[in-house]
């Protein structure tokens, strides 16, 4: 080879490093060229974790190398389209802003996306002409010829509670602590009632320890003694909490302390309302007085009009309440208010299942999800048939439905 040459080919190479290792020392830092606008840009990146995993990932169209879980690097700042796909589930997408220097994931505030099947798959099912939910919503009553069970709504075992008679209606009972509240009621001395006032029950609720109940607007108590006291009249309602009856009379929220048997007044001056509902957290107290929801935090606070009802959540730490047409949620640490869906026909029983991060409810003869991570849009998935209610396990993967006098359980996710 000659000398020219030799000199020509160290030169070259000379120059190819003094170009390249720019570059690749760029690459490496996370810099990546915008061909588009002529710039040399620092790379996002979008993290994607689903549950299950395995799923495979599309980014704008184009299909990604890696399942998830994934990370995606070195992406230019910009909006980009993912889609998460994996057979025999329902896709999931969202358009997602990149920023530079940044990671972007794809599960917000989550430790995965949720993948629900494109049809459910059907576990077992139980005799149940009635069924209602604990307080806790932890267990199904269910009531098949006369007899009564106990249905853990998170593994799904049934206990039948044999030899517990109990004198009132079972469709106005609210309960905790399960087996132990009937067995509770099953005790309590009721002879000074007939079976006609007893039927009259307007609402009755029991923790095991203690119950309360209104009969003709008169708020009755029973403690250790089994026996039903009257603690006042002109109630419009009532609820328990550990040793604490609260309840609204005269426009006035009250507080009865079963233990000392003292009377406090929590709130006066409410306004007038036909129809009354007290939901009580460790936290807060919240009072929905006929159409209209209020928040007890000092003064009497409105949050919203136009409720039909509404329960709070302790996984999420927030309010849900609704109408015919409308889901909103409130927080009550930023007191904000979310329209979570707005729909032209009627939505029934939502249910926010804070684990899988999707707000569940009826509409159009179908149970569906909603997504609560509201950037871009929400995903909405049609889970199955709806019945005369339904209820989720905890963590979202069991489906329990009340329909053609049974309770059908079925896997979801």
């Amino acid at each position: 080879m000659k000398l020219k040459t030799r000199f020509l080919l160290v030169a070259f190479g000379v120059i190819f490093f003094l170009i390249i290792t720019p570059v690749l020392i760029l690459f490496a830092l996370g810099f990546k060229i915008d061909l588009k606008n002529r710039t040399v840009v620092k790379t996002g990146t979008i993290v994607v974790q689903t549950m299950p995993t395995r799923a495979q990932i599309f980014l704008d169209n184009f299909k990604q190398k890696g399942l998830s879980p994934s990370t995606i690097r070195f992406l230019l700042p910009k909006d980009y389209v993912i889609r998460v796909e994996k057979q025999d589930y329902q896709s999931w997408t969202k358009r997602l802003s990149v920023k530079s220097r940044l990671a972007t994931w794809a599960n917000q505030g989550r430790e995965f996306i949720t993948l629900f099947y494109t049809a459910p798959k059907f576990i077992k099912n139980f005799p149940a002409q009635f069924a209602s939910i604990s307080k806790e919503k932890k267990e199904l009553l269910l009531v098949s010829n006369s007899k009564i069970s106990l249905l853990d709504i998170n593994s799904a075992d049934l206990k039948s509670l044999t030899g517990i008679d109990i004198k009132i209606p079972i469709t106005k009972i609210s309960w905790q602590n399960g087996e132990d509240s009937f067995k509770y009621l099953s005790k309590l001395k009721t002879d000074n009632f007939s079976a006609l006032q007893l039927n009259k029950i307007k609402k009755a609720e029991t923790n095991g320890k203690i119950s309360a109940l209104i009969l003709d607007g008169r708020l009755y108590y029973s403690g250790e003694s089994l026996i039903l006291n009257q603690i006042t009249d002109k109630v419009a309602d009532f609820t328990l909490e550990n040793n604490n009856i609260w309840f609204i009379k005269d426009n006035v929220l009250q507080k009865y302390n079963a233990d000392s048997a003292t009377l406090e007044t929590i709130i006066g001056n409410l306004p007038t309302a036909t129809n009354t509902k007290i939901i009580r957290t460790s936290k807060y107290i919240f009072l929905q007085l006929d159409s209209a929801l209020y928040m007890v935090n000092g003064p009497l606070q409105k949050i919203y009009d136009r409720v039909d009802d509404a329960y709070w959540v302790n996984e999420a730490s927030e309010l849900v309440m609704w109408n015919k047409n409308e889901i909103v949620l409130f927080d009550p640490q930023k007191l904000e208010t979310n329209l979570i869906l707005r729909s032209s026909s009627q939505v029934f029983t939502p249910q926010l299942n804070a684990y899988s991060g999707y707000l569940f409810f009826t509409n159009e003869g179908k149970i569906k999800a909603l997504e609560l991570d509201g950037r871009d849009h929400r995903n909405i998935y049609t889970i199955a048939d709806a019945g005369e209610s339904f209820v989720l396990s905890k963590d979202a993967k069991e489906l329990f439905v009340q329909k053609n006098g049974q309770i059908e359980i079925s896997e979801i996710r």
